[in-house]
Parts: structure tokens; sequence; C-alpha cells
């Protein structure tokens, strides 16, 4: 594949030609990948490739994942990534996959993508650290767009009435991911009963054990 820089298959002279990377990376952020170290330390060629990452992965996130390392590190082009799509922090480095405001960002886009799914495409939430799925306001906005999310919180959360509510008021189903004891009590229920928002209220209302919490 031609050097987005140079336009050759082999680099040349253009290629540490600063005004010639400095074109290059405002169209396309991708060709920092090509340029030589000393010009990716340049603070305009920088600024010019990120605000050509931003732009690309706000139109489809998942290209985050072929983002050039030093650009992958900023916070702006992943919020920009996770805002388009959930499931791009898979692809962010760790140290802002334990970002709140980030992950906050991907769970309130998709909070989840069914546990059977490929790899590629699990939920936001899954890729979370377990601090993370420890944390109620980040649960509550991955439940609220998917309530089968529930399945990936911590099991305090899970336990927790406003998250599990807010889940099975979202989706019926999530209750799939109750806790032991509140499956137990609508175990025999039908299927359709099990996802009737009512029914789940009602079985709650029962909570004579306190198998949930309140906070």
């Amino acid at each position: 594949m031609p050097c987005p820089i140079c336009d050759s298959n082999d680099h040349d002279s253009q290629c540490t030609d600063r005004e010639a990377v400095l074109a290059a990376v405002g169209k396309d952020g991708w060709a920092l990948w090509h340029a030589p170290d000393e010009l990716k330390a340049d603070k305009e060629v920088f600024e010019a490739a990120k605000a050509s990452m931003i732009k690309a992965v706000g139109q489809d996130g998942l290209a985050l994942e072929y983002a050039p390392d030093e650009l992958k590190a900023e916070k702006e082009v992943v919020l920009a990534a996770v805002g388009q799509n959930g499931h791009a922090l898979k692809y962010a480095p760790d140290e802002l996959k334990a970002d709140r405001v980030v992950v906050l960002a991907a769970v309130g886009q998709d909070g989840y993508a069914l546990g059977y799914a490929p790899e590629e495409l699990k939920a936001a939430l899954w890729y979370a650290p377990d601090e993370l799925k420890a944390d109620k306001e980040v649960v509550l906005a991955a439940v609220g767009q998917d309530g089968h999310a529930l399945e990936y919180a911590s099991g305090q959360l899970k336990a927790d009435k406003e998250v599990f509510l807010a889940a099975v008021g979202q989706d019926g189903y999530a209750l799939g991911y109750a806790p032991e004891e509140l499956k137990a009590a609508l175990g025999h229920a039908p299927d359709e009963l099990k996802a009737d928002k009512e029914v789940v209220l009602a079985a709650v209302g029962q909570d004579q054990d306190g198998t949930f919490r309140s906070s």
C-alpha cells in the first residue's frame, strides 16, 4: 500500500518533510503511522493528526482499533470513538478503559451486546475494569441503555434495588441476572410473567428476607 505521505511504496524524502507530513495527517490521521519520530513529536503535526482522527472515529468508532498508539492514548479521541460505538472501548488503552468519564460515555451509547456474541461484539461494560463494574452510576447508565448489561455488574449492584429495577424496566428478561433468591421466588412463573415488570415489582416488594439493598 502506498505511503499516505509520499504516495510511494518506498519511503522517500517527502516522508521527513514537515509540510508534507502536516498536509497528510490533516487529511488522514492514520498517516501519523508513517511520520518519523521527530515529527510525531511536533505539536502542530500531532494536533492535526488528532483532529483528523477524532473526525474519523466519530463516524466509525471501531476504527479506533487501527489508530496509531499515540492517538489511542488521547482521551478526546477515545471519547469520540466510544460516543459513536460503545464497543470501541475494547480498543482503548488500559488507562482509558479505567477512566470513569470514558466508560460512562461507552455504556451510555451501548450498554450490552449478547454475552454469546463474538469477542469484538461484546458490550462496553464487559471491557470495563472490575472497579467500574461496581460503580453504581456506570452500571445504571449501562442497564438504562440495555437491561442485559446487568449480567456484568458486580454482585453487590445486582442486588441493588435501584439498579435491578432500572434493568428490568428496560428489558424484563434482565431478571435472568437477578440474585438467586429472587429467581427462586419466581422460578415457577411462566416466562411471560418473568418478563412482566409488574410481576417483578411485586416480587421485589415481597423482599422480606432483605435480598435487595437500597442505597
